[in-house]
């Protein structure tokens, strides 16, 4: 890295605090690790709110390709910073109830897990579509907005995807991580379907596929979504999306 690139970013960096401090309130802080913290800032006119995400997983060529686009069913990041081992973003707060505190009240019907899914499916075609895999779908990183959409959050560990044989470094959460995640293979787009599956089935029965599936045709798609060959998966997002049209009017 130049010096010029290294001045450029600790500017932006002081700018970015110098702002938060000026014109926002930190409300909450979500997470708070050693490496990593989230946080969450209001206006203190307005009252508009966004998150501050600090990381020590360095992908900042995804959240550079993700910024200032209003993505279907995305967070908007609104700023990046990178320094050393660390991550600094701004990004879109979603107001809502995530799918994790959703489903502790219990299932949900077919026909609204397969809609939740959908919408799902847009927000990894637009992921997709920029060569970016989520690698990190469950149901704490989905937010049911008022408006009843789901909204895909967390792309911590989202990366490019490459020509690499395999992962770096196993990541993920278990259950929801498709086998090629744990160094069987190279992340895909494959690997999003799989979690997403998971979490499809998980919606319906509240366990994962391998204890229980739902009744009926639309453990097809499931089966199919977490199949652990990659290639007898979905071929895309979009594909799974329209095998599921049809049981959102069951």
């Amino acid at each position: 890295m130049s010096n010029t690139e290294k001045t450029e970013i600790s500017d932006l960096r002081r700018y970015m605090e110098h702002s938060l401090a000026e014109h926002y309130t930190q409300v909450i802080t979500f997470k708070d690790r050693e490496d990593s913290f989230v946080s969450l800032y209001a206006h203190k006119d307005t009252g508009q709110k966004m998150l501050l995400r600090r990381s020590g997983n360095r992908n900042d060529g995804v959240y550079r390709a993700l910024r200032g686009k209003r993505l279907c069913n995305l967070p908007m990041v609104l700023e990046v910073c990178s320094e050393e081992a660390h991550l600094l973003v701004l990004e879109e707060y979603i107001e809502g109830r995530t799918l994790d505190k959703i489903l502790d009240s219990g299932q949900l019907t077919s026909a609204q897990a397969a809609a939740y899914t959908i919408d799902l499916c847009h927000a990894l075609e637009e992921l997709h579509s920029l060569g970016i895999v989520h690698r990190d779908i469950k149901p704490a990183n989905v937010m049911i907005t008022p408006e009843n959409r789901a909204v895909l959050l967390d792309l911590s560990i989202a990366r490019e995807i490459s020509s690499d044989q395999q992962d770096t470094r196993s990541l993920g959460t278990v259950g929801y991580a498709a086998p090629e995640q744990y160094g069987v293979a190279q992340s895909n787009r494959a690997t999003d379907l799989y979690a997403l599956g998971v979490l499809l089935n998980t919606m319906i029965t509240g366990v994962h596929p391998a204890v229980d599936i739902p009744r009926g045709p639309i453990r097809h798609i499931v089966q199919k979504a977490t199949d652990t060959q990659i290639s007898k998966r979905y071929k895309s997002a979009a594909a799974m999306a329209r095998a599921l049209r049809p049981y959102v009017r069951l």
